[in-house]
């Protein structure tokens, strides 16, 4: 009793240190609930935790310097003081008992407002609001006393999510005109623009409002006849981000064609200040890594290191969260309103070399924003672009002590697919030459792997290739992130480096343009060649194509470089970071964004029929010998830093049920596995 009296006053002591304005511009925090997770469950040295959810309320001077880069502050509603005001939902998970915890913060930025890091670094199944045992996995994070912190900063989702101010014309509603993509699988009459759930038409009869189809997004539109479409009523029974928004819906009675690229132009009102949630990462940041130290007695409570104050802050976003990493540091925002360091290290996953338009006017946030997110500067330090005569870096902005340590992280998806382009973090503007990395960057590539595991072991039924070609790639490239993370906070912590950046490479040929890629020839299976360089015009507004290279291959199809895992240094099949789309869902020569593919090797020689690529019994003595082939790739690994020994376990699980479905599936063409 007198534990649980004491964690309260402490709570309380947080609640009352929240609202006070010392915080940068954090100015008070509402709790809307406290509660002990996992049924109280110890993780370790660092013992139970709990949850606490709330809300974060902002004030920003659109004066301050370290403001100006977001855009349309200049034109959001200001309060009495002449700063503009705003909110955002809050989510902390930390030990207990505030003596138990490491002083390490982990922030994650949220992706389409869910809580994903949970998943990713305890292998724990998915909840937006984690209260029981199987939510937090085996416990990584807690088990190393880390106080883990989501904060809402994108405002176009159902889940955790901002509150932004709106911008208008003086005070009138501002209208422009906006653009939205959509692809559909199969055919139909009525169809959702689900990258724009807030922004309806200003005015449903517009007759400036077009639509343009094409079948690659660097092919010429063709205009689609006014008459021939109209703006219908919002779905009531939408799913997904629709549902409870008011994503635009439009009526062709010919019919959308599944595969092909449907674009709509028309005028939308009232722009959200979306940029504010680059500020509400870095604010609520600030606020926990420098407390004032009267603060400090409440700032405990939170495990937050010695002085009251986060000790280590890390933060780690994936996919769209990757991509607002990269946008955050570019935009200046590691870099609080006294010019301090906020975070010290970030994680950038599955980003590639992409940021996007995050803190722009009409956001699309919740959207892919595929080959558009790919702008100049790409790598960290800074390069020079010849056809704008611009010299830029993503960390240009900041002195050197206000640099974090960061761990860039890709699928071989980023290589291949959506225009993210992940060689030109590493490689120069032309493509032409590799780079030195800065000494606070590392890169790692994860050979053969899709943008998220597919399921594992793989489905046989059409129903579980999705719209692919191909079976999705279950690579688990997940599992090298649990050893990086603690990497990078090792780094951060004691100055300890890193495992070696591991990334295919121009200099020793693994890394490549398309055209000399060593593809072989797979009877049913479209040559990755056949992909076209991307013929866009750049997102910074000048002209041409950026360079297109992708990691080399070995005889079977399968990644030479980067950090090959078991299912790649041991393979039962040839793993990609592409799969094209199936006829039957339209444009069978374009890829599926973000799907890989896993194509079976035969089981047996006299199943190959025709396929170069060794059998299962051409390359194993059996299940026992393959698994013992795991193994060593597996303690290699472990040696080398890019996996945790305790995961071997899990490595070996996956792999028996990889053999056992492989060694005993049906015998199948090429164009069947």
């Amino acid at each position: 009793m007198a534990h649980f009296t004491r964690g309260l006053f402490l709570s309380i002591a947080l609640v009352a240190a929240l609202t006070q304005p010392a915080w940068a511009d954090v100015t008070r925090v509402t709790i809307a609930s406290r509660t002990v997770v996992a049924n109280g469950q110890w993780f370790g040295a660092a013992g139970p935790y709990e949850k606490i959810a709330g809300t974060v309320f902002f004030e920003l001077d659109p004066a301050d310097p370290h403001n100006r880069a977001i855009a349309d502050i200049d034109l959001a509603p200001r309060n009495a003081r002449g700063r503009v005001e705003f909110s955002a939902d809050l989510f902390i998970l930390a030990p207990q008992d505030p003596a138990r915890a490491s002083g390490s913060v982990l922030f994650e930025i949220s992706n389409r407002g869910g809580k994903g890091m949970l998943g990713t670094f305890n292998r724990a199944t998915a909840s937006t609001d984690p209260m029981q045992p199987e939510h937090f996995g085996d416990g990584l994070l807690m088990r190393n006393g880390f106080t883990l912190v989501w904060v809402g900063w994108e405002f176009d989702v159902p889940g955790l999510s901002i509150k932004p101010p709106i911008a208008t014309n003086h005070g009138a509603p501002l209208i422009e005109t906006i653009a939205a993509l959509t692809v559909v699988d199969a055919r139909a009459t009525e169809v959702s623009f689900s990258d724009v759930p807030l922004y309806p038409p200003f005015d449903p009869n517009d007759e400036t409002a077009t639509l343009t189809v094409r079948d690659s997004i660097w092919a010429a539109p063709r205009a689609l006849p006014r008459r021939s479409w109209q703006f219908a009523a919002p779905d009531p029974n939408a799913a997904g981000r629709c549902r409870d928004m008011k994503c635009p819906r439009i009526s062709m009675p010919s019919g959308f064609e599944p595969g092909r690229i449907y674009e709509v132009k028309y005028r939308a009102s009232n722009p959200p200040v979306s940029g504010v949630g680059l500020a509400a990462i870095r604010d609520v940041a600030s606020a926990i890594k420098y407390a004032n130290p009267a603060m400090a007695p409440a700032l405990v409570l939170r495990s937050l290191g010695e002085g009251g104050r986060g000790r280590y802050l890390h933060v780690y976003g994936a996919s769209q969260s990757g991509r607002f990493l990269r946008t955050f540091l570019y935009d200046g925002f590691n870099s609080d309103e006294k010019g301090r360091k906020v975070f010290d290290g970030v994680m950038p996953h599955i980003a590639g070399a992409a940021r996007s338009d995050f803190n722009t006017r009409f956001s699309q946030a919740v959207g892919l924003d595929q080959f558009a997110a790919l702008k100049f500067p790409f790598t960290d330090a800074p390069e020079r672009d010849e056809a704008t005569n611009r010299t830029d870096g993503v960390l240009a902005k900041y002195s050197a002590d206000q640099q974090p340590k960061i761990i860039y992280t890709n699928s071989s998806v980023e290589y291949w697919g959506t225009g993210r382009a992940a060689a030109l973090i590493h490689t120069s503007i032309d493509g032409k030459a590799d780079l030195t990395l800065p000494a606070n960057v590392r890169v790692y590539h994860f050979a053969g792997t899709q943008h998220g595991p597919a399921a594992h072991p793989p489905q046989n039924a059409a129903s579980g290739r999705g719209t692919g070609q191909q079976l999705g790639n279950p690579t688990p490239h997940t599992i090298g992130l649990r050893a990086l993370l603690m990497a990078l906070d090792r780094w951060v912590r004691d100055g300890a480096e890193p495992p070696a950046s591991k990334y295919p490479r121009l200099s020793d040929g693994t890394l490549t343009t398309v055209d000399a890629l060593k593809w072989p020839a797979l009877t049913g299976v479209p040559s990755p060649k056949a992909i076209p360089e991307p013929r866009c015009a750049r997102a910074d507004g000048s002209s041409g194509a950026w360079p297109f290279l992708v990691p080399q291959v070995d005889e079977d199809g399968n990644e030479l470089a980067g950090i090959r895992l078991p299912d790649q240094a041991v393979p039962i099949g040839t793993l990609t970071g592409w799969n094209f789309r199936t006829p039957s869902s339209g444009n069978p020569t374009a890829i599926v964004p973000l799907l890989g593919s896993l194509i079976p090797f035969a089981k047996t020689a006299a199943d190959r029929a025709g396929d170069p690529r060794k059998a299962l019994d051409e390359r194993y003595k059996g299940k026992a010998d393959y698994l013992g082939r795991v193994t060593e790739a597996g303690l290699e690994l472990v040696k080398q830093g890019y996996v945790l020994r305790e995961d071997l376990p899990f490595l070996l699980e996956r792999a028996a049920a990889g053999w056992d479905w492989g060694s005993h599936r049906p015998a199948a063409t090429s164009a069947q596995r």
